[in-house]
């Protein structure tokens, strides 16, 4: 007889695991827009479009948002943001820059490349600041 023990392997299952994406963040895609998240992603996509170094693609279920492409510089970031709760809109619109990275951590978005996002919205300081200037105004 060996001295071997045999180990059995079972199944294990993710359901009901612990995750960063929030509970409720399937329902938030699979329903329309709030009013507050309208209006965030109407400010996020206008922060998009003033982009002048990287590229960054924002995609929300179906629908892809897209930055002007930064042909001037070459190695310029490209990032993919994945809108996994729509809630990340009204964060990011109403928080700013921390309600960005808020909504990172509680698992609203994710992304291909973060040092990359985060040097693209570093240089891009003048279109971001509009994100704060919402804060300001409200």
């Amino acid at each position: 007889m060996s001295n071997m023990s045999m180990t059995t392997s079972r199944v294990v299952t993710l359901e009901g695991a612990p995750t960063i994406v929030p509970r409720g963040a399937a329902a938030s895609m699979a329903r329309p827009l709030t009013m507050l998240e309208s209006m965030g992603r109407k400010i996020i996509l206008g922060a998009l479009g003033g982009l002048r170094y990287g590229h960054v693609t924002i995609i929300d279920g179906d629908v892809r948002h897209e930055s002007a492409a930064s042909a001037d510089r070459a190695g310029a970031p490209a990032c993919v943001v994945r809108v996994l709760d729509r809630r990340f809109y009204s964060a990011a619109a109403f928080g700013g820059t921390i309600g960005i990275a808020e909504a990172y951590m509680d698992g609203a978005w994710e992304t291909d490349d973060l040092a990359g996002l985060v040097e693209t919205l570093t240089v891009n300081q003048e279109a971001m600041a509009g994100l704060e200037i919402v804060l300001n105004t409200v």
